[in-house]
């Protein structure tokens, strides 16, 4: 997976279990596109998060992500995979181009489950024509 380089690399402190753990799973992590190494100590440094859209968001959420990768659960991969793809997300608010709007859809017409967000949030909603007539008074 293509990584995304930070501008400043981010450095995270972890509880003595936690950072023996996160330490052998960095070959999995760079598999995702996180440059994570020790930095002395219970210390990591993060170089690079995956290379996609909402990857800036992701710098203000790799303490709790490597918390993730250090549970001491057989599923931890998948949590990781779930806070990932939660914490880069399109946030409400945020304005999109045409371009945009275009490559969400497109993406949303491929995905295996397009309307739920990863924890099972909708984020499809169908309003009859009815319901529009009635709110909108049409």
């Amino acid at each position: 997976m293509n990584s995304h380089l930070l501008l400043e690399p981010v450095i995270i402190e972890m509880k003595r279990f936690e950072a023996e753990l996160l330490e052998q799973r960095l070959p999995v992590l760079r598999g995702l596109g996180i440059e994570c190494e020790r930095f002395g100590g219970r210390s990591f440094v993060i170089r690079s998060v995956p290379a996609a859209e909402g990857s800036e968001q992701l710098a203000a959420h790799l303490q709790e992500l490597a918390e993730i990768a250090a549970e001491d659960s057989t599923d931890w991969q998948d949590h990781l995979l779930i806070g990932l793809a939660c914490r880069s997300a399109l946030r409400r608010g945020r304005e999109l181009g045409a371009g945009e709007q275009r490559t969400l859809l497109k993406a949303l017409t491929s995905a295996a489950a397009p309307a739920v967000c990863p924890h099972g949030s909708p984020i499809l909603l169908h309003y009859s024509r009815t319901f529009l007539i009635d709110k909108f008074d049409w």
